[in-house]
C-alpha cells in the first residue's frame, strides 16, 4: 500500500511534514475519507451554489458557525414564511459546527425580504432584512 505523503514548501514545516507522513494507515483512511465523504459533500454544495448564482434576483441567507444542528432559516416575504425557498441542507464546518444556506427567488422587489433564523443560542429570533439600499448584510 502506498502511503499518501504530506507536501510543504515551507522549510520549518519538514520536522512536522516527516512525523505525519509515519502515520501511514491514518493518512490513507484520511484520504479514503475525503474522496468518498468530503467530495461529494463539497459538489452537491457547489451545485447549489451555482444555481443560486446564475440566477438573476436571487437572495441567499448563509447561517455559519452554530451548534448544535437544531436550526431553522426561512426567508419571509411581507412577514410570512416563503414557500419556495431552497435550502443546501446542514453542512459541517471544520469546528464540529454547521453552516446552512437558504436561497430565494425574487418574485416582486417592492416587497419586503428577511431572513429568519431561529437557534437556541439566540434568545429571540434574529432577523435580518434587505433592503433597496444594500445588497449584503453580514452580522
Amino acid at each position: 500500500m502506498d502511503s499518501p505523503q504530506w507536501y510543504s514548501h515551507l522549510p520549518q514545516d519538514l520536522d512536522i511534514k516527516n512525523i505525519l507522513d509515519r502515520f501511514e494507515l491514518w493518512n490513507h483512511n484520511n484520504l479514503i475519507y475525503i474522496h468518498r465523504d468530503c467530495v461529494p459533500r463539497l459538489k452537491k454544495f457547489y451545485e447549489h451554489t451555482v444555481i443560486s448564482h446564475k440566477r438573476a434576483g436571487a437572495l441567499n441567507c448563509v447561517v455559519t458557525g452554530f451548534y448544535p444542528k437544531d436550526i431553522t432559516v426561512e426567508w419571509m416575504v411581507n412577514g410570512q414564511p416563503a414557500l419556495d425557498g431552497i435550502s443546501t441542507g446542514f453542512l459541517p464546518n471544520h469546528d464540529q459546527t454547521y453552516q446552512i444556506q437558504v436561497t430565494i427567488l425574487l418574485s416582486d422587489a417592492t416587497q419586503n425580504y428577511s431572513c429568519q433564523i431561529k437557534h437556541s443560542s439566540l434568545r429571540e429570533p434574529m432577523v435580518l432584512t434587505w433592503g433597496k439600499n444594500r445588497s449584503q448584510t453580514f452580522l
